[in-house]
């Protein structure tokens, strides 16, 4: 009974420190932000997500790391600016710092 108990003990410790050791996932930050931008860049290729730019040309698909810049940080929110390199185009996307994307829009509007 004690092999069981010390088992159980050991096997719930182990579980609770991974789920510990990996909560900062969430957290935003330049390098995090971009990958989102380029991500979602390219999924609007596809679908209409509902952001006011709508879905986006495939022209967009071809974003690199060097089309996105991180504009500004505010209260950890992320103002990320991507520039298509075939129409001289530019998006600014929103990101929260839990990395959802909160809004894109074809002028930095966001307060």
């Amino acid at each position: 009974m004690r092999t069981l108990l010390f088992t159980m003990v050991l096997l719930s410790s182990l579980i609770s420190s991974y789920s510990l050791a990996h909560s900062s996932h969430g957290h935003m930050n330049d390098n995090a932000a971009i990958s989102v931008v380029i991500k979602s860049a390219k999924q609007m290729t596809f679908k209409d997500f509902g952001y006011a730019v709508g879905q986006l040309p495939v022209s967009w698909k071809n974003i690199t790391i060097a089309d996105v810049t991180v504009f500004s940080v505010t209260g950890g929110v992320y103002i990320v600016s991507a520039t298509n390199a075939e129409d001289k185009k530019t998006l600014y996307f929103q990101i929260a710092n839990d990395g959802e994307v909160m809004a894109v829009s074809e002028s930095n509007t966001f307060k």
